[in-house]
């Protein structure tokens, strides 16, 4: 059992963490100062739906099997733009080594 002092600390830091605005909450309350409430209410259920959708990824195992796809990782790519790491296709440093070096 931890003691009282690291349980302290612990609960102080998680208090801080968790009041600090993140960037959501800086988008949505500059979003209701500059264009009133209803735009305010638009943002805060717009983030709130992207995150159930996220949650339920998790929940049933999607995010992980999107994170793991070789094709998820390389769709970002954009036509015209190369490969940042492409790969030898033939002829190749590997194919001017000898099959036996002294």
């Amino acid at each position: 059992m931890p003691h009282l002092t690291t349980l302290v600390f612990f609960a102080v830091a998680t208090l801080m963490l968790t009041a600090s605005p993140g960037p959501g909450v800086i988008y949505v309350a500059a979003r209701t100062l500059s264009q009133g409430r209803r735009a305010g209410f638009a943002s805060m259920f717009g983030i709130e739906s992207g995150e159930v959708v996220w949650i339920a990824a998790a929940a049933t195992g999607l995010a992980a099997l999107v994170a793991a796809s070789a094709g998820a990782a390389g769709a970002d790519l954009r036509p015209g733009i190369p490969d940042p790491d492409p790969q030898p296709q033939s002829g190749g440093f590997c194919d001017r080594v000898p099959a036996s070096v002294p």
